[in-house]
């Protein structure tokens, strides 16, 4: 069968046999560095409790490796150099459950684990998905799949955690269907714990909005004011065609458009509070049919007043001492002369005709000089 020669022994099987049997391996310090057991038994000489597998120590008595085969997995442990057992860093298993060691908890797949604060990653085929050491209702994920149909969109997925409340923000960066009907396209958007993106457009970038936020789907933040936000140029362009910049008010309009092959030359937006200017710019409305309406009723900036002996007052809180007072007759009657008007700032303006007997209808326009 063998032979045996001091410490040596030479054979073609060794069998060994009973409760407590396995194979125990020392260093010449005497130490417990691994043991091959079919069950959890203690080593001979240190009464280390071995489990189960096949396990490796740190010379210390702490578990390094167990190779488990009553759970079906391998583990690895952090070495903390002593005979203090180191919290679990790895566990691959085909199904869930807590080490034999520590009774640290894991899930199927492989687990990387942060002994410390009891974070962890999981791998399961084309899916990573991340724990941490608080209450989390659904981890952080990242994943790849393949197109359910030859005209659908394989994609790659990211999905933030939840934590109480059952909705997140997911990613998908889609790559083009297997058929080449349905384009590849970035989507963006809030969605359910098990929920995935459907897109609503071909848009390269599709941000869904979420129904009733008071805050925008795209939100540009800039660092400081007359800094762009956006910009848009065709391919071969020098300039950028359109432009949105983060000023207004005294430093002038926000939105800036050219050519393309030169700077912009096209300024508009807001100039102050609740008034909108053009700078360098005119107005063309170029068809046919289309113009520049104004809302008439109580303080507007248009109207209509009918003559009374040559004269009638319009209340209008907008009136200023500067403003240019357009007038225009509507409708004929009486004795025509000839119109004029004064105005009180703040409170009215008055429509006089050197006819005192003068009952025309007359339109009315206010304007204000740049």
């Amino acid at each position: 069968m063998g032979w045996q020669n001091d410490d040596v022994v030479v054979a073609a099987v060794v069998v060994v046999q009973g409760p407590g049997g396995g194979e125990f391996v020392y260093d010449a310090a005497g130490n417990l560095r691994s043991a091959n057991v079919g069950q959890v038994t203690t080593d001979p000489l240190q009464g280390i409790t071995c489990q189960q597998g096949f396990s490796t120590f740190n010379g210390h008595g702490a578990v390094i490796n167990l190779l488990s085969t009553s759970k079906g997995a391998f583990y690895q442990y952090a070495d903390t150099g002593t005979n203090v057992q180191g919290g679990l860093v790895l566990a691959i298993a085909v199904t869930g459950g807590t080490d034999p060691v520590n009774g640290s908890t894991y899930i199927a797949g492989g687990n990387l684990i942060d002994p410390v604060f009891g974070d962890f990653l999981e791998v399961v085929g084309a899916r990573i998905r991340f724990f941490v050491g608080v209450t989390i209702t659904n981890p952080g994920s990242v994943r790849i799949q393949a197109a359910p149909a030859n005209n659908q969109n394989p994609y790659l997925g990211i999905d933030a955690p939840e934590q109480g409340t059952g909705t997140h923000v997911q990613a998908l960066m889609q790559g083009t269907s297997p058929d080449g009907t349905s384009l590849g396209q970035m989507l963006i958007g809030l969605v359910t714990t098990s929920g995935t993106l459907t897109p609503v457009t071909n848009a390269m970038l599709e941000v869904q909005g979420v129904s009733g936020a008071t805050d925008p789907a795209i939100g540009i933040i800039v660092p400081a004011a007359g800094q762009s936000s956006l910009a848009v140029r065709a391919t071969g362009d020098t300039s950028n065609r359109f432009r949105v910049s983060a000023t207004g008010g005294v430093t002038g309009p926000s939105i800036a458009e050219g050519p393309g092959n030169a700077t912009q030359d096209t300024f508009y937006g807001r100039i102050g509070a609740g008034l909108f200017g053009l700078k360098s710019t005119d107005l063309d409305i170029q068809t046919i049919g289309r113009g520049i309406r104004i809302a008439e009723g109580a303080n507007a900036r248009m109207g209509v007043a009918t003559l009374a002996a040559g004269t009638v007052t319009i209340a209008n809180s907008t009136v200023t001492a500067n403003t240019r007072i357009d007038l225009m007759r509507q409708a004929a009657g009486g004795a025509l002369g000839h119109l004029s008007s004064t105005r009180v700032a703040g409170t009215s303006f008055t429509i006089i005709s050197s006819s005192n007997t003068e009952t025309s209808t007359v339109a009315w326009i206010l304007y204000e000089p740049g």
